[in-house]
């Protein structure tokens, strides 16, 4: 009963197709490569390729959303729904200092749809996100997923600032260095329509258009 199978290699055989120089077997492997990569032969072409293929697939995927994080020692459940505090805790002057900073950096100030105010946000990557709960227990709001990770790029996390933008905005105004006139526009949001269709045109124009340092150096 064994006969028709006496030479083992040729149902396997039967199954290869050629692919280029190389053979593709039923598992979609060139068996030249594999011979190479046993000899340690592999060209560097073949290794660029390989590398190229690898970086492709990775591109495509798509990772799964974060249920927590862990920041400054603690661990929360995303997303961390809108807060206001009822008292707002006090910080020193090296404090707002520093998340003033941070909001020129990675902050954005930007008119609601139907004009009724400003939003105020800050986005980092879910690696970075102390930053975040940083400012959620400056100023309240909430810290919600942004953007999905996706291949190699991490998920991205957002604070929002809540309905005391207003407030938020005056107190960032006074140490930020780069966006002080939108965070300005943002503290002072008036209250004709007319006004306000002005004002989100003109943060449209300072999103777009270099805005000078205004730094005071002290050495």
């Amino acid at each position: 009963m064994f006969a028709r199978y006496a030479d083992p290699t040729r149902r396997f055989r039967s199954h290869t197709v050629r692919h280029g120089s190389g053979v593709l077997t039923p598992q979609g492997i060139q068996t030249d490569t594999l011979e190479g990569s046993a000899r340690g032969h592999l060209s560097l072409q073949q290794l660029e390729r390989r590398c190229q293929r690898l970086g492709s697939f990775a591109k495509q995927l798509i990772l799964p959303k974060q249920t927590h994080m862990y920041a400054l020692g603690d661990a929360y459940r995303l997303p961390i729904r809108v807060s206001k505090l009822r008292d707002q805790p006090h910080l020193s002057k090296q404090e707002l200092e520093y998340l003033g900073g941070f909001f020129d950096g990675d902050g954005c100030v930007r008119a609601h749809t139907d004009l009724s105010g400003c939003v105020l946000s800050v986005t980092q990557s879910v690696a970075q996100a102390s930053i975040l709960i940083m400012y959620y227990k400056a100023f309240g709001g909430g810290v919600y997923h942004h953007r999905a990770g996706r291949g190699f790029v991490r998920e991205s996390m957002q604070w929002v600032g809540s309905a005391n933008s207003a407030s938020i905005a005056a107190k960032l105004t006074r140490v930020s260095h780069l966006k002080g006139k939108q965070l300005f526009i943002a503290a002072q949001w008036p209250h004709c329509r007319e006004k306000r269709r002005a004002m989100a045109a003109e943060l449209r124009y300072l999103k777009h258009t270099p805005q000078p340092l205004r730094l005071n150096v002290t050495w």
